[in-house]
């Protein structure tokens, strides 16, 4: 089973890879990238298929122009981070769908009061946690000493590895990696989770909404794996807009944003990025999230070089 998760939006950069129908060169142009890291899990061609409409639809019903566009010659419709931070440097885009921790990177460039997030974002947050197999033997945080780890590999993930930093401080200043046995990254949630369901592996880190959808399809994951860890609700991942965009195209934009759930390509859309409704923040939605990478950032920087 995999959890699709990502903003549903237009990969928009430097190269053209198709013009939008019923785009007029007098419409307003928006420039959105797409990080690589929103988009892990997902078939490209479906992925593909479903921007191309959207665009379109976006393009006929709110007079915006949207083009298809990359920032690189080699991928179809996202961004390489390198590539991504880059363009927003150089205001060559408009607005980024990214995660927490490349917000963070890019946050002297994001207008920190328009940021757009799935409405689960606003009404409490994604928790991350770590599951154990009831019959593994570890009791608790310190039991996952020397034992291995899988960590979904996902948008709403994007923050495990410093949430694990700081649960894993007291025991392991130099980093989590030294205090686990094995840590390895799976992009598809069923191989993160029934491994250990399994008995297979001993843990793994994953969204807790993305665990419940599976346990509705299995009830007896629930019944044999236990939480050993949770953490605060937080943000996972968000559309960003350049501080320089121009407010009246910016405002324009995130209000035909608001409304994509009502059209027949935006329900496309987000039902192949199982997305809910997008909503309108600011950077307060994010505050746990900067918070845990802040923490970690400073633990890493305390800890012995070489």
């Amino acid at each position: 089973m995999t959890r699709r998760e990502a903003v549903p939006l237009l990969a928009v950069g430097l190269t053209s890879i198709a013009p939008v129908a019923h785009a007029q060169p007098s419409q307003p142009r928006i420039r959105v990238a797409l990080s690589e890291t929103m988009v892990r899990d997902l078939n490209p061609n479906d992925s593909r298929a479903a921007m191309r409409a959207w665009a379109d639809s976006l393009a006929r019903e709110t007079g915006f122009q949207v083009s298809l566009q990359t920032l690189n010659q080699d991928r179809d419709f996202v961004a390489r981070t390198p590539d991504l931070f880059e363009a927003v440097r150089r205001f060559l885009v408009d607005a980024f769908a990214i995660t927490v921790p490349e917000y963070i990177q890019l946050s002297q460039y994001a207008d920190p009061r328009t940021i757009m997030v799935d409405e689960i974002t606003l009404r409490g947050g994604h928790e991350l946690i770590i599951l154990v197999h009831r019959q593994r033997g570890i009791p608790n945080l310190a039991g996952l000493k020397g034992r291995q780890l899988t960590i979904h590999s996902s948008p709403r993930t994007a923050i495990v590895p410093a949430w694990l930093d700081s649960l894993t401080a007291e025991w392991a200043p130099s980093g989590f990696e030294s205090f686990l046995g094995a840590v390895s990254y799976q992009p598809k949630l069923s191989k993160a989770v029934l491994p250990v369901f399994f008995q297979q592996s001993d843990a793994c880190a994953i969204e807790r909404r993305a665990f419940l959808t599976m346990c509705e399809l299995n009830p007896q994951l629930q019944r044999d794996l236990t939480i050993l860890a949770k953490s605060p609700p937080m943000a996972a991942s968000m559309l960003a807009f350049h501080r320089q965009l121009a407010v009246p195209v910016r405002d324009a934009f995130c209000k035909a944003l608001t409304s994509l759930h009502g059209t027949a390509a935006g329900k496309q859309a987000l039902t192949l990025f199982q997305s809910g409704p997008l909503v309108l923040g600011d950077e307060s939605v994010l505050r746990n999230a900067i918070r845990i990478v802040e923490v970690s950032e400073k633990l890493r920087a305390r800890r012995p070089r070489g």
